[in-house]
């Protein structure tokens, strides 16, 4: 089976399923509100959540509230 991106044809899958979407996605979008906030390949989805809402969704993550107080 040839890749989509051999084909020169663009498929749009909507789903809620987090393993479908990494395993068949050349780039993952994640809507808000009717908005697209996210847009990234998957392994950066992973490696360097691109946004707080995209971390919440995959659940990779922890999240510690913190102030820097010096650099």
């Amino acid at each position: 089976m040839r890749p989509a991106s051999d084909l020169g044809i663009t498929f749009v899958v909507v789903t809620h399923d987090q393993e479908e979407a990494m395993t068949l996605a050349t780039r993952i979008g994640v809507m808000n509100n009717g908005v697209i906030c996210t847009n990234a390949e998957p392994l950066k989805c992973i490696e360097h959540h691109v946004s707080r809402l995209f971390a919440e969704l995959l659940g990779y993550v922890n999240f510690v509230n913190g102030t820097v107080v010096s650099e």
